[in-house]
């Protein structure tokens, strides 16, 4: 009989967490260089932050699942300033960029602008 009370509350904090949605994390995706940090998940919500005082501004590009090309995310507010949104649909794919004033940024191979 122990036994089977046991099994019962095992089971309803399971089905509890559950319903809380403790059983779908969201993914996570990142990526950093010199004056920038991106991220993004599964969910579709993206960030983008500007780690570097200077006059350059910072940017993410990013890829949806079943989606082609990049969406590029930009964040000209300045200083350790972040941006945030959500695409609505799953990322698969982040890369932290910044814009080089009169010069190639490090993004620029990857997809330019």
């Amino acid at each position: 009989m122990k036994h089977t009370l046991r099994l019962r509350v095992a089971i309803a904090a399971v089905a509890g967490f559950t319903a809380l949605g403790g059983a779908s994390p969201a993914f996570a995706y990142g990526s950093d260089t010199t004056g920038s940090t991106a991220t993004g998940n599964s969910t579709g919500a993206w960030t983008v932050k500007d780690t570097l005082c200077d006059s350059e501004g910072a940017y993410g590009n990013f890829i949806e699942k079943n989606h082609t090309g990049v969406q590029r995310k930009n964040n000209n507010s300045g200083c350790t300033t972040t941006v945030s949104g959500d695409i609505g649909n799953a990322i698969t794919s982040v890369q932290a960029c910044r814009d080089v004033t009169a010069a190639k940024d490090n993004c620029g191979g990857w997809n330019e602008w």
